[in-house]
């Protein structure tokens, strides 16, 4: 990327990108159409492109709709952007758009709709363009910043009529100054409150053309047919987004810019390429998928070919990555998900080419309409694994503000004579998880499965889910139970109980699907140390690991099979006296695995505190009796 695009960046700072080659099918007589009688009167003449010297050739009026506002973009043009908005507004890239700048880009088209009484719906295609002049439009620094005069003028072409007048009216309510003029028999408005001052045009019921006073001359009268547009197959201007660059018009600044470039190791000479690139043009298309082309035009094959050389050389080192990135796409996600995002990244690097015609040289990309649901899989599986996570940490945390109100642990003891221990532990949380009203409805002095508290099964709160594989009304959230485990037979263990190291012991884990247990029961996970490996099998619920809360608090994300026997017992015991050793652990897959660091999610409640808890009416909170 940086060999090739570094160089063509330092060469068009001053362009954003964006615009295509001709395809197939296109109508050969698109840009030829844009030749002819001129705005305002002139002579009708013709063009040729690529053979022999072309005569000067004026431009028609009645040029077909695709291309309509070429008309308008003066003969000196060096620079132009066009766009459709409504394209834009709708495609998967707007989705992805944060709230802060969806709500400003709003705000501005409900104020240029205030103040034009256009429909921001109506805007067919915006195009922009620049021209060398003095116009005011550029800071007082600019030249000194390498940056030319430029004029530019904005061309909107509407779905629907529009008249000059109700501008006018417009013009004059919000408080400007409105002169009128004309450019041949084409009448505009200058609003002479601006800074430079702004002239508005509708040469056409649907065309509204902007621009300064100064260069409404170049916009709206008579004009030939400059190297711009000659060098624009019509096509471009069909396709969602597109610009073209001239670079003639300011070669000067640009050696200037390559001259001041960074130096980029194996990269083309950046002044030599501001002598000999003439152009860039580059197209976008969102129908069905995402379609780019960049073509970039030379003053000889000898550019073009070293350019080709930089692109193989990228698009090799970009296959090698792909195919890194590719292997280990199953330890991310699901085998299935793996499968289908190896596949399209394959395509969209196939699309990927470089084709030489002469000094010129189009780079072509696409993205198939199938990315946008793959993509969608990949961003859900991993907002589930991170909730998985912060599901995790909310329950370690109701856990140990439970233990600070209590000074005792929600976890009970199998013990037969005592009916309200029949509930589990999760049901005792409720409280501190913000679910004190599904709390009440558990009747305490009966079992998990009674007639009354079997129907609350149903009820289980989202935070104790983990896979949509267990059954409904199932968590894989579960604490150790047995001999030295987080819950032992007539023991209440707190946290001075825990003698290994709160950050070495399991508060609880998750379990395979099959292994989940009713969430109201006071079943959990049998663990016999002597046959640690039946419970490593049992061990599960997030790719080829598990969730794993530790008494201090902390969550972390394990991979099974990097985990020894003799490491599993350690973290399981309470007070055996072993030592963890995290060595045995495999340090690289420990550092992908452990999501502790990564899930950062902000609670709008504050942390519940034990008077916060107590304070909740008609709750029922009973700290279990020694």
């Amino acid at each position: 990327m940086r060999k090739l695009w570094s160089v063509l960046f330092a060469l068009t700072m001053l362009i954003p990108l964006g615009c295509a080659d001709k395809q197939e099918g296109d109508n050969p007589e698109t840009a030829e159409n844009a030749g002819g009688e001129a705005h305002g009167g002139g002579e009708t003449g013709g063009s040729t492109h690529g053979g022999g010297e072309a005569e000067p050739a004026t431009l028609m009026v009645s040029v077909p709709k695709a291309v309509s506002e070429l008309g308008y973009v003066p003969t000196d043009a060096a620079l132009l952007i066009s766009f459709q908005p409504q394209d834009i507004l709708n495609s998967p890239l707007m989705a992805e758009m944060d709230d802060p700048s969806r709500m400003q880009l709003n705000m501005g088209l409900t104020m240029f709709e205030a103040q034009s009484g256009i429909k921001p719906e109506n805007i067919e295609r915006v195009s922009v363009a620049m021209w060398p002049g003095k116009s005011g439009l550029m800071p007082p620094n600019a030249a000194q910043m390498g940056v030319p005069e430029m004029d530019a003028g904005v061309i909107i072409r509407l779905s629907q009529p529009f008249q000059l007048d109700d501008l006018k009216i417009k013009a004059e309510q919000m408080g400007q100054a409105v002169k009128e003029a004309k450019v041949g028999d084409i009448s505009y408005l200058s609003l002479e409150s601006g800074q430079p001052p702004v002239a508005l045009a509708m040469p056409d019921a649907n065309t509204l053309v902007i621009g300064t006073t100064t260069g409404m001359t170049s916009l709206l009268g008579p004009k030939t047919k400059g190297e711009l547009l000659t060098s624009i197959d019509g096509s471009a201007m069909d396709q969602t987004f597109a610009v073209v660059a001239r670079f003639n018009p300011f070669r000067k600044e640009l050696k200037q810019l390559a001259e001041n470039a960074p130096r980029m190791p194996d990269a083309p000479d950046a002044t030599e390429l501001a002598e000999n690139l003439d152009g860039l043009i580059i197209a976008a298309d969102y129908d069905k998928g995402f379609k780019l082309r960049t073509k970039v035009d030379a003053k000889n094959a000898e550019t073009v070919q070293e350019l080709k050389s930089q692109f193989d050389q990228l698009r090799e080192q970009l296959g090698q990555a792909k195919d890194g990135q590719m292997a280990t796409l199953k330890e991310q996600y699901n085998e299935e998900l793996a499968g289908e995002m190896k596949q399209l990244a394959d395509q969209v690097y196939e699309s990927l080419q470089a084709n030489v015609d002469g000094d010129s040289m189009t780079i072509s990309l696409a993205v198939p309409e199938s990315a946008q649901e793959t993509m969608q899989k990949a961003k859900e599986f991993m907002v589930k694994r991170m909730r998985n996570s912060n599901n995790a940490k909310q329950l370690a945390l109701g856990f140990h503000n439970y233990h600070d109100t209590f000074q005792q642990s929600p976890f009970v003891s199998p013990d037969p004579d005592n009916q309200s221990e029949k509930l589990s532990w999760r049901v005792r949380l409720l409280p501190f998880l913000e679910q004190a009203n599904l709390y009440d409805q558990f009747k305490l002095d009966e079992p998990w499965d009674s007639e009354h508290n079997k129907a609350l099964l149903e009820k289980m709160p989202e935070f104790y889910k983990v896979s949509d594989d267990a059954k409904p009304g199932y968590t894989q959230f579960v604490a150790s139970k047995g001999k030295g485990m987080t819950i032992e037979e007539g023991k209440k263990n707190r946290i001075r109980d825990v003698t290994d190291g709160t950050s070495n012991t399991f508060l609880f884990v998750t379990v395979k699907p099959e292994h989940a247990v009713p969430w109201t029961a006071p079943d959990d996970l049998d663990v016999a140390i002597d046959k640690i490996e039946d419970t490593m099998k049992k061990l599960g619920g997030v790719r080829d690991g598990f969730i794993a809360a530790f008494w201090d608090g902390s969550v972390s994300t394990l991979k099974t099979e990097n985990i020894k026997p003799d490491t599993l017992k350690a973290l399981f015991t309470i007070g055996g006296g072993e030592i963890v050793n995290w060595e045995d652990y495999d340090p690289e897959a420990a550092a992908e695995f452990d999501l502790s660091d990564d899930v950062d999610f902000d609670f709008d409640e504050p942390e519940k505190t034990g008077a916060d808890v107590e304070a909740v009416p008609d709750t029922e909170l009973k700290p279990i009796e020694e």
